[in-house]
């Protein structure tokens, strides 16, 4: 039997890049269900009625109503959590959580206590995809045997976006965007993102920025590292542009910095399934081509 391809390993051989993928998590609702009940986005097999109306009403008005769980033994998963406010439902009857999450859906908050750690949430929802199933679950039993469980909330979760970027992650409450994290780089991973900083070798972009201006703000904050600078906020401002290349200037950390990114095709496979069944799309992507620090004059 032919052995299995991935798509995330198609996305590295064609040489697609994660940066400029980052997809607004910042509104994000979790209602606790065991992983092995997960189905296709928004359901899950052994739902009350009463929840399984509340979850399909929640993700009716976004995509990002999701589900929860944790490995056997690792700790309890509250009953209901909501970001970018960090608060957690639990102990509480069905009605109670129902009732929160048709709140959430009209814009208004869950309530509950608030959630102080970290949370990072992993995608592993192998019914989306197998790469979620087979690189995310190691990166994520990763980080929970390595994570302070008093500083850091591991949590699985489904479908997060940017399957074929897997392991695909978002870290809350400030919603950034990580792909292709690998076991063997959680330990800096962890010490990065627990001194509040953006983990910048996997970082997919700042969320609230179209593809162009992530790749371009991306490129600048790792050029500006490279020479000496801190990472940090960036102003970013818009030189020249055409349809199918963009030249930036952005300062980071006192540093002016030109970037030139531009249009490129790549074959995709947006997820596992359709790899063998289907043909590539062809996409275009916007990609970092120079960086280079700014010459005035």
């Amino acid at each position: 039997m032919a052995a299995r391809t991935f798509c995330t390993d198609l996305a590295l051989e064609r040489g697609e890049p994660h940066e400029g993928t980052a997809l607004d998590l910042r509104r994000v609702l979790l209602l606790a269900v065991p992983h092995g009940q997960w189905r296709l986005r928004r359901t899950a097999v052994g739902l009350s009625s009463l929840l399984e109306e509340a979850q399909a009403y929640a993700y009716s008005k976004s995509a990002y109503a999701l589900f929860m769980d944790k490995v056997e033994g690792r700790g309890d998963v509250p009953q209901l959590m909501a970001f970018p406010e960090n608060q957690v439902l639990d102990g509480v009857d069905e009605e109670t959580i129902a009732a929160a999450m048709r709140r959430w859906a009209d814009g208004g908050e869950i309530g509950g206590r608030v959630e102080e750690r970290t949370t990072i949430l992993v995608c592993t929802d192998s019914r989306r995809d197998a790469c979620c199933a087979r690189y995310g679950y190691a990166t994520y039993k990763a980080l929970v045997a390595q994570a302070d469980p008093d500083k850091f909330n591991i949590l699985q979760c489904n479908h997060l976006g940017g399957c074929r970027f897997a392991t695909s992650l978002c870290v809350q409450p400030n919603a950034s965007r990580y792909g292709r994290l690998r076991p063997e780089q959680v330990p800096e991973f962890l010490e990065t993102i627990g001194r509040g900083e953006t983990y910048l070798p996997l970082s997919m972009g700042r969320i609230g920025l179209e593809e162009p201006q992530q790749v371009a703000e991306l490129a600048a904050r790792r050029f500006a590292v490279t020479v000496g600078g801190h990472d940090g906020a960036t102003a970013l401002s818009l030189r020249t542009a055409s349809a199918d290349e963009m030249v930036f200037l952005a300062e980071v950390d006192g540093i002016a910095v030109d970037v030139t990114v531009a249009r490129r095709s790549f074959e995709r496979h947006g997820n596992c399934e359709a790899v063998g069944s289907e043909p590539a799309n062809i996409v275009s992507r916007w990609v970092e081509q120079s960086v280079s620090r700014h010459v005035a004059g």
